[in-house]
Order: structure tokens, then C-alpha cells, then sequence
């Protein structure tokens, strides 16, 4: 996940028009306006950044989680005297599934569902064998093939979310829901796409299991490098993004990227990246098949997944946007 500098730089390709009543910012020359708690931010820390369905942007800050309609800033934060409230003020990561519930880690707490129509929240309930280790810090949220949210927490431990009409939302044990696929011990990253897979990555190999469709109970494994260290001595995981447009799903690996058909699961390019454009950190792919992520240097970049072998990537230091100029 980008930091909230680098955050804060898309802002201006999200935020609804009446929040940025100043003159339009130039994204072309790479404008960058801040959004601050003078905004209504209840805390200048800003972990995640989402857009539901309906326009709105929330923010997920250590102090409370942030919705903007354009107008105004609603904040949540965890009430005592309220069981419907967020369960902690530290929130981290968002998704909106596909039933239009939100979907939010709570550091130290695990995570709670939204339900926008009722306006409450619902704290997830954990079923046997999962321990404080896979909820205390969720790092991955994740849509699976059939619907099911996917989490995988600091400490590389995978949970599958199942939810049921009747009750809460409980985290489950991969291997509790779905027995007939063997799971690796340790996940750093997961993501689904939608030709019923459900991938995996570790720091040694990369796993498809088909969860639905045909050939569901199929599952394929392919080994990977290890994890290269960065200028501070610390080791990143590998990491997924699915690029929906093509049918590839993108295994990063820190100095190259390897795409996979998503229909037959079988590797199909490499795109290998500049030494100093390394990723480390993931950030999101937008809706002109750019990948935003943060590199070894702290410094926001941009990358084309178009350009195969070629790559077109620039960065800009923290707080400023990158540039469309290729490198």
C-alpha cells in the first residue's frame, strides 16, 4: 500500500467535483492539491482510500474512518455505548464488496462489515483455529471467485471471510471451507479473478486454486525467486494485481513483474523493471491500466503493464505526482 503522500496524490482523479471547488488541477503537469484535517480529516495519517459505488470516498485514518459525499466529512469512531459502531478508531484497509458492504481492518481489532442501507457496523466473529495472528493486523482484503472476502494478515496468515444472511460475518480457516485444497503455511499476498481462481503468493512460489467453474478443485503451483532486500535491509513480499481488460494476472516480484492468462493459468510474459524503479510497495492499478506503487526509495510511481518488455515507468518524490513522460 502507497504511503498517504502518495495517497493523497491521486486525490485529484477521485475526489467528487464540489470537495475541489478551486480551479481544476492539472493532472497533465501533475498539480498535486492536499487534503488535510482543515477538510475534515480526522487525522492527517491516511492509510487506504476507497470509492463506493455511490461516489462516496472514505478514508481510513488512526483516528477514525472518513466518508466524503463531495459536501461534507462524516467520521466514525468506535462508541462504547453503541454495538453498532466501528469497532476501533484505527482503521487500515477498505473494500466494497460486491453487495455494496464495506469492508474495514481495524488495527489491533480485526474487521468489521458496513452496511450502507442500515448504516451500522458488524464486527467479524473468528471460528476455530483462527488466532489473534491473523486478524490483529490484516495487510490483504480480497474479493475471491465466488464472492468470498480473503484476508491475509502481517504475520502471512491466510483467512477466508464466510458470510451468512443469518448471523455475522465469521473468519474461517482456509482449509475449514475448503478441504479438498491444500494451502501454503505462509501468504504475503492474494487476489481473485474471474475465471473462478483464487491466487496465492509466497516468497517461494505462486498458487492458482479454482474455486468455481469446471474445473474447480484444480490447483497449480509455480516457484519464484525470493524476496530481494531493500536499501534499509528489509525484505518485501511478493505481490498480486489482477489486470481485468487482458485476462493477466501480475505476479510482482520487486526488479520484474511476471503476467499469467488467468484462463489457462500458464505464464505468458515478463516485464523487468529499472533498478531504481523497483517495487516495494503496491498501490493500485487505475482505469488506463497504470500501476501506482512505491519503490525502494519512498518515491510514487507510475508503470504501463502495456508495454511488455519496454517498460514505461516514472516516479516523483513523495508528495508529487509522477510525470507521463517515459523513462
Amino acid at each position: 500500500m502507497l504511503r498517504p503522500a502518495h495517497l493523497l496524490a491521486c486525490l485529484p482523479l477521485l475526489l467528487p467535483a464540489p470537495l475541489w471547488s478551486q480551479p481544476p488541477v492539472d493532472v497533465e503537469r501533475g498539480e498535486l492539491r492536499r487534503l488535510t484535517t482543515d477538510d475534515g480529516l480526522p487525522q492527517g495519517f491516511v492509510r487506504d482510500i476507497l470509492q463506493d459505488r455511490q461516489g462516496h470516498l472514505w478514508f481510513s485514518t488512526k483516528d477514525g474512518l472518513a466518508r466524503s459525499d463531495g459536501y461534507t466529512m462524516t467520521v466514525f469512531r468506535h462508541d462504547d455505548g453503541d454495538s453498532t459502531s466501528i469497532s476501533g478508531d484505527h482503521a487500515t484497509h477498505l473494500l466494497e464488496d460486491g453487495t455494496g458492504h464495506l469492508w474495514v481492518g481495524i488495527k489491533g481489532r480485526g474487521l468489521d462489515r458496513y452496511d450502507p442501507r442500515r448504516e451500522r457496523f458488524t464486527a467479524v466473529r473468528y471460528g476455530e483455529g483462527i488466532t489473534p495472528g491473523h486478524y490483529v493486523g490484516i495487510d490483504v482484503l480480497t474479493l475471491g471467485p465466488d464472492g468470498q472476502l480473503w484476508t491475509v494478515s502481517e504475520d502471512k496468515a491466510l483467512s477466508v471471510v464466510v458470510t451468512d444472511s443469518a448471523g455475522p460475518p465469521v473468519m474461517r480457516l482456509p482449509s475449514h471451507t475448503y478441504p479438498e485444497f491444500t494451502f501454503p503455511a505462509q501468504v504475503t499476498h492474494a487476489a481473485g479473478d474471474q475465471q473462478g481462481g483464487l491466487w496465492l503468493v509466497t516468497d517461494r512460489s505462486l498458487h492458482r486454486l479454482v474455486l468455481v467453474g469446471a474445473e474447480r478443485g484444480m490447483q497449480h503451483e509455480f516457484p519464484l525467486p525470493l524476496p530481494t532486500m531493500d536499501h534499509d535491509a528489509r525484505f518485501h513480499g511478493h505481490q498480486l494485481v489482477l489486470e481485468p481488460k487482458r485476462d493477466r494476472m501480475w505476479a510482482l516480484l520487486s526488479a520484474f513483474a511476471i503476467a499469467f492468462d488467468v484462463r489457462t493459468g500458464s505464464p505468458i510474459d515478463t516485464l523487468h523493471l529499472p533498478a531504481a524503479h523497483q517495487i516495494h510497495r503496491l498501490g493500485t492499478l487505475d482505469r488506463e491500466g497504470m500501476l501506482w506503487y512505491e519503490d525502494k526509495f519512498e518515491r510514487s510511481c507510475r508503470l504501463s503493464l502495456r508495454t511488455a518488455r519496454c517498460p514505461c515507468s516514472t516516479c516523483a518524490p513523495m508528495g508529487t505526482m509522477p510525470t507521463r513522460t517515459c523513462s
